[in-house]
């Protein structure tokens, strides 16, 4: 190695091992991940399907197919580089490290696949008759190459779960900025009404009416937002546990359809628990004012991403729904022009007010664009997803907006949806429900599309 190499850039030392390699060796290699990097691909998902925390991340399917043809071509890609090519698969490695840290797939799960498909790429040239070719330099390059590559990715990888870590503390800070008196108190009555519910059922021995907490208002809030709101702390471990213990013994009186002895106490003592926890909790936290957009008070596009994919890695490892709605104003620039742009603003503020009055406390709304609105819903599938778009399209034009003029304004929306299919990707989902937007609005306006997911090619 030329001694100059280690003052090279990164980028500079990755184009330098591809200057050094004769041009016969380095087609030699493209040829051979031509010909059996398929089958290292083969072997690479086959080693990743064992690997016991994979399923948390990535589904069976989407590694036996697509990934099976996008890593194929990515290391074709790789291997045909030349010096002139090093600064796009720069890019490319820094676009999966993003992806990587998007998915939240940890490091060592990274590491162990890039192992696997190093090994094998490896293995072309440590086993196989290499002709002419010097095995040695063969080995070097295709080493050389696979390490930059991850390099690169895991450079990426690390700024972008920084800035996601940064993001999440942010949007947790949003969450405080919410009017944290009238939380604490909605909440309060949510699980006093829970509380009075199972009680009720208990006395009366009505064993199938009894409602998991964690289904309850107050449970869809707390594993939600309140996962938002007070994640990392210990309080919020402890409040999760006890959900978990009463829920188990719920779901053991439904089975087997009699209370035991001492669960009324136990009970008791959760509530009381509980209570003191949320308290704490609730005290301990500080309101701060971030992050919303000043005009309709919703979250802004800042923390979109964050809440999206921490709803799709929920929906994964809980094996539970979420979907996506995109709502538009119609003509919305006709009402500015018609109307003025103060009469605009109150329209936006119609319509986020009706949206966020139509939804649960586990739901988001954000304002996505200048007269567009996402709403992220929790633990719903694509059916109800329909049904409380279409609740929320009847609500807003189902009568005239009146303005402080005087002046009465018809407004409608229209509305694309979609929900998660096993699609772990932000970009992809918010896309989907674009889409079904744009076929709204060239269908007449005012109505409500579903955008379902493409057939997958085998």
């Amino acid at each position: 190695m030329d001694k100059n190499f280690i003052y090279l850039t990164p980028q500079e030392q990755w184009r330098d091992i591809i200057l050094q390699t004769p041009q016969d060796e380095r087609e030699h290699v493209r040829r051979q991940v031509e010909v059996q990097g398929q089958a290292c691909v083969a072997f690479f998902c086959e080693a990743l399907l064992q690997h016991a925390d994979v399923a948390d991340f990535l589904e069976k399917d989407s590694i036996q197919k697509s990934l099976k043809r996008s890593l194929y071509y990515y290391l074709v890609t790789l291997f045909s580089a030349t010096p002139d090519h090093v600064s796009r698969l720069c890019k490319i490695q820094m676009r999966l490290g993003a992806s990587y840290a998007r998915l939240e797939i940890p490091t060592h799960i990274v590491a162990y696949g890039f192992y696997i498909l190093k090994k094998q790429i490896l293995g072309l040239f440590t086993q196989d008759d290499v002709g002419s070719f010097d095995r040695s330099g063969l080995i070097l390059y295709a080493g050389g190459m696979m390490d930059f590559a991850f390099k690169f990715i895991m450079r990426s990888y690390e700024k972008s779960f920084r800035k996601m870590v940064e993001d999440n503390e942010a949007l947790r800070l949003v969450s405080i900025g919410q009017d944290l008196s009238f939380e604490k108190e909605t909440q309060a009555r949510t699980f006093f009404s829970w509380c009075m519910q199972t009680m009720r059922a208990l006395c009366e021995n009505s064993f199938d009416d009894l409602e998991n907490l964690e289904d309850s208002d107050f449970g869809l809030w707390f594993t939600h937002k309140g996962r938002n709101l007070f994640n990392g702390r210990s309080e919020f471990m402890q409040i999760q546990r006890e959900i978990e213990s009463l829920d188990t013994q719920l779901h053991a009186i439904r089975q087997d359809g009699s209370v035991p002895e001492r669960f009324v106490a136990s009970l008791h003592r959760s509530i009381r628990k509980i209570v003191f926890l949320m308290e704490s909790i609730f005290h301990n936290i500080e309101q701060i004012e971030t992050g919303r957009d000043p005009l309709t008070k919703v979250l802004n596009r800042r923390f979109l991403d964050v809440v999206v994919q921490n709803e799709i890695s929920f929906a994964l490892s809980k094996n539970k729904h979420f979907s996506i709605a995109l709502f538009d104003i119609d003509n919305f620039k006709s009402i500015n022009d018609t109307f003025g742009h103060l009469a605009g603003d109150e329209i936006l503020c119609f319509v986020a007010n009706t949206i966020t009055s139509s939804l649960r406390v586990n739901d988001y709304v954000f304002r996505y664009g200048g007269e567009e609105f996402l709403i992220v819903l929790t633990e719903t599938d694509t059916e109800a997803a329909r049904k409380c778009a279409e609740r929320i399209r009847l609500a807003i034009c189902g009568q005239p907006v009146t303005l402080r003029s005087e002046q009465q304004v018809s407004v409608s929306v229209s509305g694309g949806l979609t929900s998660l299919h096993g699609q772990t990707n932000v970009r992809t989902l918010i896309n989907r429900a674009d889409q079904a937007l744009y076929t709204a609005k060239a269908q007449g306006r005012n109505r409500i599309v579903v955008g379902h997911m493409p057939q997958s090619v085998a």
